[in-house]
C-alpha cells in the first residue's frame, strides 16, 4: 500500500498538469474576403490586399481570464480558402497562393501557402501553415492579410473568395 500512495501523488500530478495545460490553450478565429479580378494575365502574381481586420484581442483575452503578458505564443492551427462566387466554380485556374500577415511595426510575414494548387482541388482548399508565432500581429487592435494568386488560365469573370483563419494561443498563467 506504501508504494502505491507515490504511484498515486505522481499520476495526480501529472493528470492535473495536463488538465491544468488544456486551460491555458484556446482559439481564436478570423474571416476575410476578397476577389480575383477577370484578367486574361496568367502566370503572374496578382496582389489582393485586405482592409485591416479587427482583432478585438485584448477583449478575447480578458473573456479567457488571460492578461496579454501571459501569452506564450499565437499560432496559425488552419487556413482555409473556399470560394463564395460564382456558384460551382473551382480553384482549377490558380497555380499558387499565398497569403500574408502584416500590422503595424511589424515587417510582412507568410503564413500559409499552396503551391502547385491542383487541378482537381474543387471549391475550397485548405493551405499549408508556416510556423510562425503571430503574437506581435494579433495582440494588435488589427492587422492586414495581403494574397499573392497566381492562375495559370484567364478568369472570364471576378471570382470572390472567403479565407477563414484559426489561430491557437498558448498563456502561462502564473503560479502553475
Amino acid at each position: 500500500m506504501k508504494k502505491l500512495i507515490p504511484v498515486l501523488l505522481i499520476a495526480a500530478v501529472f493528470t492535473g498538469c495536463k488538465l491544468f495545460d488544456e486551460l491555458r490553450t484556446f482559439n481564436m478565429a478570423y474571416s476575410v474576403d476578397f476577389t480575383i479580378p477577370s484578367s486574361s494575365v496568367i502566370n503572374l502574381p496578382i496582389n489582393l490586399p485586405s482592409p485591416p481586420i479587427t482583432t478585438n484581442s485584448t477583449q478575447k483575452f480578458e473573456d479567457e481570464g488571460i492578461q496579454t503578458g501571459w501569452i506564450e505564443s499565437i499560432k496559425l492551427n488552419d487556413l482555409g480558402i473556399q470560394i463564395v462566387n460564382p456558384s460551382g466554380e473551382d480553384f482549377g485556374f490558380l497555380n499558387s497562393v499565398h497569403i500574408y500577415i502584416s500590422a503595424d511595426g511589424q515587417s510582412e510575414t507568410l503564413i500559409a501557402s499552396k503551391s502547385p494548387v491542383s487541378e482537381n482541388a474543387g471549391g475550397s482548399i485548405s493551405l499549408d501553415i508556416a510556423d510562425v508565432d503571430l503574437f506581435p500581429f494579433i495582440s494588435q487592435a488589427n492587422f492586414s492579410l495581403r494574397t499573392e494568386a497566381v492562375t495559370d488560365e484567364g478568369l472570364l469573370y471576378d471570382v470572390d473568395i472567403r479565407a477563414d483563419m484559426n489561430v491557437e494561443v498558448k498563456a502561462t498563467i502564473p503560479g502553475t
